[in-house]
């Protein structure tokens, strides 16, 4: 048998015309680079967008959730915000009504009428503020700053637990007077608790944004490489 050509690699390097240089090197170096940037492309998630003539490189990272109803924590925390800003509107609606019902009639509370309304107006305050400080979480969660998103947390915690206080007082001194829980009372009770299950999750969701912030994770679009 006759015995096979050397391939070309083996015959450059033990040739004695063609000893390796450092030119060699350079040309592995190369392939090298030039394999290092396929790999890095194959890595990050691209789009090609023809633009005049040009090609736009646009890297994207979505930290997201799978799943078609999926939200990933900057939406949570978005629809967290939006819902604080609704929930508060209708709550300050009611007991505004409440307010004015109970003004109609002050003797109908006797004695505990000054009580009552006291405790309808600290959540009416307490609700307003939330507004406003869910306007500032709506802003803070767009652009990304800790220092609007952390006010909200501390302010939803407590004033959760203010209006259970309050929500409770005005409805023991309203029972007080009417010698039973009466349907008004049920169903604010009913939709406190409701409430408090939502606020929790919301809670949950922005604390998570919170959380891959200050890590480092950013859910703003990279800006584009022209090529």
């Amino acid at each position: 048998m006759a015995k096979p050509p050397n391939s070309a690699i083996k015959d450059h390097s033990v040739s004695e015309d063609h000893p390796m240089s450092k030119g060699n090197f350079s040309i592995l170096a190369t392939l090298q680079s030039n394999l290092d940037l396929v790999i890095m492309e194959a890595i990050f998630q691209h789009k090609l967008k023809p633009n005049m003539g040009w090609a736009t490189l646009t890297p994207t990272y979505h930290p997201h959730g799978k799943g078609i109803c999926a939200l990933d924590a900057h939406h949570a925390a978005l629809s967290s915000a939006i819902y604080t800003i609704c929930s508060s509107l209708l709550v300050v609606a009611i007991y505004c009504w409440r307010v004015v019902v109970s003004a109609y009639d002050p003797y109908h509370l006797q004695d505990v009428y000054y009580g009552v309304q006291i405790s309808y107006i600290s959540i009416i305050v307490t609700h307003i503020t939330l507004v406003a400080l869910s306007s500032s979480l709506l802003v803070g969660v767009c652009q990304e700053r800790i220092g609007l998103v952390a006010p909200w947390v501390v302010a939803n915690i407590a004033f959760m637990a203010l209006e259970a206080v309050c929500c409770m007082y005005s409805n023991v001194l309203r029972d007080h007077i009417n010698k039973r829980f009466d349907g008004i009372c049920k169903a604010e009770m009913i939709f406190f608790s409701t409430r408090v299950f939502i606020n929790i999750f919301c809670l949950w969701s922005v604390m998570r944004f919170l959380r891959n912030i200050r890590a480092g994770v950013s859910y703003k679009e990279p800006e584009a490489i022209e090529l």
